[in-house]
């Protein structure tokens, strides 16, 4: 697998929940959680309804890498 950059959608939910909420609480020690942020569990309809796009890098033995993004073009 090449390192890429692809558009990604509810398929790696979990993942993208776990990623996130990772970063936010261990990394930068903010109490956020997933009942704050529920967009995370529905990002099919909330970041591609109106034209946006939610993107993740993927890169060989790593987890993948997610960004958030309102446009997909």
């Amino acid at each position: 697998m090449k390192n890429s950059i692809t558009p990604v959608q509810n398929e790696y939910g979990e993942k993208i929940v776990d990623l996130i909420l990772n970063i936010q609480q261990n990394e930068f020690n903010i109490d956020l959680t997933i009942a704050d942020q529920p967009d995370l569990l529905d990002i099919g309809n909330i970041y591609y309804r109106n034209g946006g796009c939610f993107w993740g890098a993927f890169i060989p033995i790593a987890r993948p890498i997610i960004s958030r993004s309102h446009f997909c073009n």
